[in-house]
């Protein structure tokens, strides 16, 4: 009730099926009648977001279990250039390749090890590769000489070496030593994987300024028939 000079005549609330109804006979712009139109239309307009949605779900999924899309094609020039790479990781048999900044042999070290130097190539990861193509005839064995990081907190450390045929394992104490694998024969793109259980920054132990995380020094690699 409102204060007045006489009773003062309330709205009943209307329900909730007098406004749908409403507001279905009411078209978008507010006329009335119009609202049947509007809303088959805006139905219409939903099946067809709808269908093109799924639509795009079917031509992800079908490219996703499909077979890769063909890799884009090389011209004469590229295919120049990936030869040139491979030719640098070709690897004499039975001679000894230096992993120095100055030898043409450095292209066979791949992800793990730093820039080679002038006497040797730092493997500065718990894991790294080595590719490569043998030639002159094919390499049954692979012989890896290193130098491990050790210091009196750190006496040794334990160097695994992984090809296509073998596995090997190394505790490597203070000192140049000598590391070998097998290798299959009948392969003709190499790939050996070496992994150091642990590296350590000269800098954290106190030996040094250097702040590297290291594992070993790959000083030379040699391929055996």
């Amino acid at each position: 009730m409102v204060k007045g000079d006489g009773p003062s005549a309330v709205a009943p609330l209307r329900g909730a099926g007098e406004r749908a109804a409403e507001a279905a006979n009411s078209g978008a712009d507010g006329e009335p009648g119009s609202g049947g139109r509007g809303r088959w239309g805006f139905r219409l307009g939903e099946w067809a977001v709808l269908g093109a949605f799924l639509g795009l779900v079917l031509l992800g999924s079908w490219n996703w279990a499909g077979e890769p899309p063909p890799p884009p094609e090389l011209s004469a020039e590229d295919l120049e250039t990936l030869e040139i790479l491979r030719s640098l990781r070709d690897a004499e048999v039975g001679r000894e390749l230096f992993m120095t900044s100055a030898s043409s042999d450095r292209w066979m070290l791949d992800a793990g090890f730093d820039a080679p130097e002038d006497d040797a190539t730092w493997m500065i990861s718990t894991e790294a590769r080595l590719e490569f193509t043998p030639v002159g005839s094919p390499a049954r064995l692979i012989e890896i000489a290193v130098y491990p990081f050790l210091a009196d907190s750190v006496p040794s450390r334990t160097l695994a070496i992984e090809t296509s045929i073998d596995y090997v394992e190394w505790e490597m104490r203070g000192g140049g030593q000598l590391v070998s694998a097998r290798l299959d024969p009948e392969l003709e793109d190499q790939v050996v994987t070496l992994r150091c259980d642990s590296v350590d920054a000269p800098v954290d132990l106190g030996i040094g300024t250097d702040v590297r995380p290291l594992c070993l020094k790959l000083i030379s690699v040699r391929l055996s028939p």
